[in-house]
């Protein structure tokens, strides 16, 4: 596949994800539903496990890589700025539930969206090897 092609289909890989971001704090203004909450904020853990994945790898020839990586790779965009777009997003994100969900609203999102993330993992990894090429 020709590089351009790889970099725009990374690109919508980290994008479309900041939109669901965007997303889930115009709903949560609204109504502050769970699932406004993990809109908001679930996209952005994965940028802390990226950020401290590269922290524990950083400096050694690793296969394989985060979406960032091999965007870095492709287009010379530095990884390390995709990494500190994705931490912005999250610090922005949190500070968005903690600052304008209610303490009981907020409460239940955060628990929802723990248990959410828990069941997802545990599902990818059970399916997901048989479903994935």
């Amino acid at each position: 596949m020709a590089p351009w092609k790889v970099a725009v289909e990374l690109t919508g890989g980290l994008v479309v994800p900041y939109v669901m971001v965007i997303g889930g704090i115009i709903i949560g203004a609204r109504t502050p539903h769970p699932l406004a909450v993990a809109m908001a904020v679930v996209r952005d853990v994965r940028s802390l496990l990226v950020a401290l994945s590269v922290a524990a790898t950083w400096g050694r020839d690793v296969a394989g890589g985060s979406d960032e990586a091999h965007l870095a790779a492709i287009t010379g965009i530095p990884e390390a700025l995709l990494i500190v777009l994705g931490l912005t997003s999250l610090i922005a994100s949190v500070f968005w539930v903690l600052s304008r969900v209610p303490r009981r609203e907020r409460t239940m999102s955060v628990l929802s969206t723990i248990v959410g993330i828990a069941a997802g993992m545990i599902l990818y990894f059970l399916a997901g090897p048989h479903l994935l090429p």
